[in-house]
């Protein structure tokens, strides 16, 4: 719902699982969480270099789930804020669409 209030249509989301090919062919990879952090390098330690958390200054993003309306809209705005602070940052190092 609170994606559908940004005309966001999420009704095709699925998540998928990590494997260590998906992230070798990842140029970046982003966590929400140390823990999903931990679980990536547990998972591949040479990806360490290409992996942070998504929030630049490396505080972790809370999950919603259980919350209330206004908690998935928080964290769906603080994602956003993420995402648009490490898309200025890709674009300054060269990562075009499709790169």
């Amino acid at each position: 719902d609170a994606a559908a209030e940004l005309n966001l249509d999420l009704s095709q989301h699925r998540t998928t699982s990590i494997t260590p090919e998906l992230l070798r062919e990842s140029d970046r990879i982003y966590c929400l969480t140390e823990g999903h952090l931990h679980d990536v390098l547990a998972l591949l330690p040479e990806v360490r270099d290409k992996t942070s958390l998504l929030d630049p200054a490396n505080r972790n993003v809370a999950d919603p789930i259980g919350g209330s309306i206004e908690v998935y809209r928080q964290v769906r705005d603080e994602i956003a804020k993420h995402l648009e602070a490490r898309t200025h940052e890709l674009v300054g190092l060269g990562f075009t669409a499709g790169s």
